[in-house]
């Protein structure tokens, strides 16, 4: 991904990985708790190969 373009306070914000489990099937969420709409959440199921991604 490009980040010629991001916004400065974005590039410094602050990662976060949870998994929510409040709810019958578990979901990951990683989000950028600076900025409240940038978030990625995902079934845990399907996020236990995060490390592939990379």
């Amino acid at each position: 991904m490009p980040t010629s373009d991001l916004d400065e306070s974005f590039e410094e914000g602050e990662v976060m990985f949870a998994v929510d489990d409040s709810d019958e099937e578990r979901t990951t969420v990683i989000a950028d708790i600076s900025n409240d709409e940038a978030y990625l959440a995902m079934p845990f199921d399907e996020s236990n190969t995060l490390s592939q991604w990379r």
